[in-house]
C-alpha cells in the first residue's frame, strides 16, 4: 500500500504512492516505488515525467534530477 491525496471528504483522488509531498504551487511531489518521482495536480493527475531526485516548485521551477539529463529545472507550465 502506501499513501495517497484524498478530498476533505476521505474519498481517494491519486494513486498510491510510496511518499507524498505537502502542495507547493499547485503540485505534489509522490514517489512511486518503481518509477521514481513525479508531480501530480490537485486533482491527483501526474503532470510531469519521472525523476530521480525532484525539489518543490518555487515561483514557478522545480530542480530535478535523472539519469540521462543530470540536474535541470522544469517550468510548472511544461505540464505533461
Amino acid at each position: 500500500m502506501g499513501w495517497y491525496v484524498s478530498t476533505i471528504d476521505g474519498n481517494r483522488i491519486s494513486d498510491y504512492y510510496q511518499e507524498i509531498r505537502p502542495f507547493s504551487q499547485g503540485a505534489a511531489a509522490v514517489k512511486d516505488r518503481i518509477m521514481g518521482w513525479c508531480f501530480i495536480n490537485i486533482s491527483g493527475q501526474r503532470i510531469s515525467d519521472y525523476y530521480d531526485t525532484v525539489d518543490d516548485f518555487h515561483e514557478g521551477y522545480a530542480l530535478v534530477k535523472d539519469k540521462v539529463m543530470g540536474w535541470t529545472f522544469i517550468n510548472s507550465r511544461d505540464d505533461k
